[in-house]
């Protein structure tokens, strides 16, 4: 579930700063980014989706809710980490 978020930040950085010098860059203009973003994006959403419900021998649906609590606590683990190792520090 990491990488959905580069997904959209690569969409950001180059919206925001579209005359970085970078080593290489993709042809295909805006067509090609919404791809690039969209098309990852929405395959790792199903996969995080379906390894979390998914159905039994029996015909029923198990959530498997442990695997979302650890989820959701990996996630805002991190942002704080971010959040916290980011003070003082400007970014140029």
């Amino acid at each position: 579930m990491a990488y959905m978020f580069m997904f959209p930040a690569f969409k950001k950085l180059r919206r925001i700063d579209p005359d970085a010098e970078r080593p290489f860059k993709a042809p295909g203009g805006k067509i090609a980014i919404n791809l690039t973003t969209y098309v990852p994006l929405l395959m790792l959403t199903l996969s995080a989706i379906f390894s979390m419900i998914y159905p039994l021998e029996d015909g029923t649906w198990y959530f498997d809710s442990m695997l979302v609590i650890g989820t959701i606590a990996a996630i805002v683990v991190g942002e704080i980490i971010v959040v916290v190792t980011g003070r003082g520090h400007k970014l140029s």
